[in-house]
């Protein structure tokens, strides 16, 4: 039995890092803000495991693996060689329909009040799924792209522990 778990912590050890090693970033620019950061370059698109994330309203829906939703607002290359995606968070997160089951519980949000004046940097590795964010009442319904996400093994929106289960 041990052997077994070991072998599946290896298989999802070295599918994560597969995922980073395809890797690339696009259209460098001077633009947009650092949040602080000392960066060696600033890009307007990444593309990881066939997934290409960008800063255009489109394409700039992400979900992290702490449960927050935001919108890239810009992609550095910092000094240590990290990618780093600059973000606005949402600040308020709700369930888009109760029946049959809570929409959270498929990881479908709704999105709204955009943190404005504040940016938080995140690590690329800390990307969980690509999002569409479509407009929704006041604010955005946020679909994950499953089929996009990292980790194409697993199920990422399918667990217990959601961090927005309290405000439910």
């Amino acid at each position: 039995m041990q052997q077994v778990v070991r072998r599946l912590q290896e298989r999802e050890g070295n599918e994560k890092e597969l995922a980073m090693k395809n890797l690339g970033l696009l259209n460098p620019w001077e633009e947009g803000p650092l949040a602080g950061l000392q960066a060696r370059g600033a890009y307007q698109k990444f593309a990881c495991d066939g997934v290409t994330y960008c800063l255009t309203n489109a394409d700039n829906g992400v979900s992290f693996h702490d449960g927050k939703m935001g919108r890239i607002q810009n992609i550095v290359q910092s000094e240590d060689d990290s990618i780093k995606v600059i973000v606005k968070l949402f600040r308020s997160y709700g369930n888009c329909y109760d029946y049959a089951l809570p929409s959270s519980e498929l990881g479908i949000f709704l999105v709204s009040q955009f943190d404005q004046d504040s940016l938080h940097v995140y690590d690329i590795k800390d990307v969980k799924a690509k999002c569409v964010l479509l407009p929704f009442r006041n604010g955005f319904a946020a679909f994950p792209l499953l089929h996009l996400c990292q980790c194409r093994h697993l199920s990422p929106f399918l667990y217990k522990a959601n961090p927005f289960s309290s405000i439910f």
